[in-house]
């Protein structure tokens, strides 16, 4: 099975300027999943620093800005 897309859900620290994945569905052509993790399950991610010049440091500008949160 070829993957078509994956959702996935993310926790960002704003304060600490931390990120981690907490889960993630990859999903095939036909909409059948591939795999799936669960970060409640596996404990396997911490947070770990935001990449300067990052996709995820682009996400985490908007999120910390639509609550407010200034980023320094």
């Amino acid at each position: 099975m070829k993957l078509d897309h994956a959702l996935s859900v993310w926790e960002i620290d704003c304060f600490q300027k931390k990120f981690r994945l907490l889960s993630a569905i990859f999903y095939s052509k036909d909409k059948s999943i591939i795999q799936d993790y669960d970060d409640d399950k596996v404990k396997y991610f911490t947070l770990e620093d935001i990449p300067p010049d990052s996709y995820i440091e682009l996400v985490c500008t908007k999120v910390c800005n639509k609550k407010g949160i200034e980023r320094k």
